[in-house]
């Protein structure tokens, strides 16, 4: 059984709904305007609580507003991929390449570094080697365990630049919809890849209903756990409006 926390879509959109309600019943801008300025907070926090933003809150500064913070969120990021790096890989200085050219040079570096650290290993491309990290890793695109490839200090490095370069990429899903809605402030090492995942956003006004469906598109191995993570976003936005309708009531109350 797992320990961490996790949020039921259904009740948080039950949530969400009912908070709306109850600030559309007391508000005097309109019904229109307060689902579209909520459901803006509720799309921005989703790039909270999409990788690299790293985990449901850390990113986030609840309140009567919600703010995302952008660079916190991309710093964990870099954090965690220079961890994985660090697990993954037995860095082998490049300045050893020269030895190996020598007579006997990969018994030296096996006896300096270890019998995995064959030429077969360190042959490899910084290609091929990008290609092996990204294979090793789990659903969450996190490393498993320590497999310590020895490689080249110029590979790890290559691959470490490809992945800070990547950063964003599965978080510019939500843009389509960021776009549509007016969400400001999102930052461009998010919107560089803007096109380059997919999104969609259904809007349905009628006299009757009023509808908005954004939907980040990604590829990413646990997109599932990504797109539920909705959830979450919704319970922060709910709670963000219970705040301001409990401020709301406090000052009528001192006036």
């Amino acid at each position: 059984m797992s320990n961490s926390i996790s949020w039921d879509f259904n009740a948080a959109q039950a949530r969400f709904t009912a908070e709306l309600q109850r600030v559309i019943a007391s508000s005097r801008r309109g019904m229109r305007h307060e689902v579209t300025e909520n459901f803006k907070g509720a799309l921005r926090v989703c790039f909270a609580v999409t990788p690299p933003m790293g985990g449901r809150t850390s990113s986030v500064t609840s309140g009567r507003n919600i703010r995302v913070d952008y660079a916190h969120g991309k710093r964990q990021g870099q954090r965690a991929i220079r961890k994985d790096i660090s697990r993954a890989f037995q860095p082998i200085k490049s300045a050893f390449k020269q030895t190996a050219l020598r007579p006997g040079g990969w018994a030296r570096i096996q006896q300096l570094f270890g019998p995995r650290a064959t030429q077969q290993a360190l042959d490899k491309t910084p290609e091929a080697v990008l290609s092996w990290y990204k294979a090793k890793r789990g659903r969450n695109r996190r490393i498993m365990g320590r497999p310590r490839l020895p490689t080249w200090t110029t590979n790890i490095q290559f691959v470490e630049r490809t992945l800070l370069k990547e950063q964003g990429l599965t978080a510019s899903g939500w843009l389509v919809g960021a776009n549509r809605f007016g969400v400001r402030g999102i930052p461009q090492w998010i919107t560089r890849h803007g096109g380059k995942v997919g999104g969609s956003v259904t809007i349905r006004d009628t006299a009757t209903e009023l509808k908005y469906l954004v939907t980040n598109a990604t590829q990413h191995n646990d997109s599932m756990r990504i797109q539920g993570k909705l959830a979450t976003a919704l319970t922060l936005q709910a709670n963000a409006m219970a705040r301001r309708m409990a401020a709301n009531i406090n000052r009528e109350r001192i006036t």
